[in-house]
């Protein structure tokens, strides 16, 4: 393909990327996608189910203000910086890498920046397969670096390495893998996930019964038992049904239980939150889902607000157009001098990258546009996840 702005999918690429919304309706290798030693680094995964439907609680409670929005836009927004407990050689787990740029290399420290030269956050969620052999990846990352050479970008010779992702599960395969369990699994749900969020939600309620409820949930590996069930029932827990004011928090925290499931890191932001969408559109919808398609180089870019992204950055110009997957935040000079001061940053500048940038800068999965069957309208949720033209007026 000549282009590097392939033209498939076209339209809804660039419907993402002006924040327009999108109208209702509208091989994978193995070894890469698979959860080995590389996704097993800190933080570590809750203990037990109960505990892990608090992460999903805080997880989903930081979205709670653009859900609705995400919704009837058919779309997913989550932080492209990590989350709290990532640091080092470890940061870049959100489908989104960065790195400390100066001239053209990635800095690793303070004393590897020199105060006379610009200093760029250079944002990159081009997957780590965007082509199907790691010698077409590797070429095309560097006729990305070569774009990011450019006077309207960096301006010098830049290092291929900051182009495209590095880690496997960044990759496409990955995502579609997640997508794909999530949903073939939702159906299958046992028993225990919901009645676990029940539980969390009792002992959150019930400040008297939050000490018990909190000791047999965790204490037992399985709520499907019906004696053990019946226990937390009498403490006050009651799984939520259609038309209860509490049944949509408790049905977006037992979808979020299945990324566990699914073999993704529940821990992070954008695990979850996909999983969460796709588990209820799947159990709820009967949605099922295409692979990510090869037109889409990475998720998109774009902010919280208006889909603007944060002051100070930018996306890359490839071929003279705004490219979605790669974005260039330049620090001043006062925060340059700055760096070498504040301990956290000092000895791992891509630290002041995800603070001072990464966590307004976001990004914007095409969950509908994914769709391989239409859902079912059956129920609020699946009303507001996919409107009808009549619906959506």
């Amino acid at each position: 393909m000549n282009s590097l702005r392939r033209t498939s999918l076209a339209a809804m690429i660039a419907m993402m990327s002006t924040g327009i919304v999108l109208c209702s309706g509208c091989s994978t290798n193995a070894e890469e996608v698979s959860a080995g030693d590389e996704q097993d680094i800190v933080p570590e995964s809750a203990k037990t189910l109960f505990d892990q439907v608090g992460v999903c609680d805080k997880t989903l409670d930081r979205h709670k203000g653009i859900k609705e929005v995400d919704l009837k836009d058919g779309l997913l927004r989550w932080a492209c910086g990590d989350v709290p407990g990532v640091t080092g050689k470890d940061l870049g787990q959100e489908y989104c890498e960065y790195h400390a740029v100066q001239n053209g290399k990635a800095v690793v420290t303070a004393g590897d920046i020199a105060q006379d030269k610009k200093l760029s956050c250079v944002f990159s969620s081009v997957y780590s397969d965007v082509k199907e052999t790691a010698n077409a990846t590797r070429q095309y990352a560097s006729k990305l670096a070569g774009h990011l050479a450019s006077t309207e970008n960096l301006g010098v010779e830049t290092d291929p390495k900051v182009a495209v992702m590095a880690r496997g599960f960044n990759s496409r395969g990955a995502a579609t893998a997640l997508i794909s369990d999530c949903a073939n699994d939702a159906t299958s749900a046992p028993k225990d996930e919901e009645r676990q969020v029940a539980c969390f939600e009792a002992a959150m309620k019930n400040p008297s019964n939050a000490a018990e409820l909190t000791r047999i949930c965790r204490s037992k590996t399985s709520l499907d038992d019906e004696a053990e069930w019946a226990k937390v029932v009498a403490l006050g827990a009651k799984v939520a049904q259609p038309g209860d004011e509490n049944h949509a928090w408790q049905r977006d925290r037992a979808a979020c239980l299945r990324t566990r499931a699914a073999k993704g890191l529940d821990w992070r932001n954008s695990d979850p939150m996909i999983c969460a969408r796709v588990s209820r559109a799947a159990a709820e919808c009967k949605t099922s889902y295409n692979p990510v398609p090869e037109a889409l180089d990475g998720f998109v870019f774009t902010g919280w607000v208006n889909r603007a992204l944060p002051a100070g950055c930018r996306k890359a110009k490839v071929e003279g157009k705004d490219y979605d997957q790669l974005v260039i935040c330049d620090a001043s000079d006062s925060e340059v001098e700055d760096i070498a001061t504040n301990p956290a940053w000092a000895g791992d500048v891509s630290m002041f990258c995800r603070e001072r940038f990464g966590n307004d800068l976001v990004m914007m999965a095409p969950i509908r546009a994914l769709e391989a069957t239409k859902p079912t309208h059956e129920g609020a949720y699946c009303s507001l996840y996919a409107p009808t033209s009549e619906e959506s007026k």
